[in-house]
């Protein structure tokens, strides 16, 4: 008689206990979803993030190169310190190098004019040893050297120091391999 007793309460205990994670779970989902939607319908909730830096924030930086009027773009996601900022504080972290253009909560464009040509040239020219060189342009260290050649300056006719004196510009590897090969013949 016991055994009979002991099964019906089992499974009953069982049903209330799964009754109560149900109803549980719903009324958790249902309070999350009405929160969410509440939030999203206050306008001081909207009118705090609009002016303000979020994860998805695209931020855009171009640069004018000065010499052969390129301009170069980087874009990228907003970076876990700039999340949160607001325009001034923007600014405030560019102000030195760029100006800001254009800023909402999608979108912050940056602007700046840097000397010389862009990183798709190769400038060809008398290096500190006093030997024919091969540079490339980047806006924030200057011109680097990306090449030493043994064409000494001094070797060269007065033609080619001409030429070298006031730089000779290239946009591809086999143009500057086609000058190098011909001042040094």
């Amino acid at each position: 008689m016991r055994k009979f007793f002991t099964a019906p309460l089992l499974i009953m205990y069982i049903g209330f206990l799964i009754l109560g994670f149900g109803y549980g779970y719903y009324v958790n989902i249902s309070k999350n979803v009405n929160d969410r939607i509440a939030l999203e319908k206050k306008p001081e909730r909207q009118a705090m993030t609009q002016g303000m830096i979020s994860p998805a924030t695209q931020m855009v930086f171009k640069t004018e190169y000065m010499a052969c009027g390129h301009v170069k773009t980087v874009k990228r996601n907003a970076s876990v310190d700039e999340v949160g900022m607001n325009e001034e504080q923007l600014k405030g972290k560019y102000d030195k190098k760029w100006q800001l253009q254009s800023f909402d909560s999608q979108m912050a464009v940056f602007y700046r004019t840097a000397e010389g040509y862009c990183p798709d040239h190769f400038i060809i020219k008398i290096d500190r040893d006093g030997y024919v060189g091969v540079f490339k342009n980047d806006a924030d260290k200057g011109l680097q050297e990306i090449q030493k050649t043994d064409i000494f300056y001094g070797s060269l006719n007065e033609k080619q120091q001409k030429r070298l004196i006031e730089n000779i510009v290239v946009d591809s590897e086999d143009d500057v391999s086609r000058v190098l090969s011909d001042l040094s013949t």
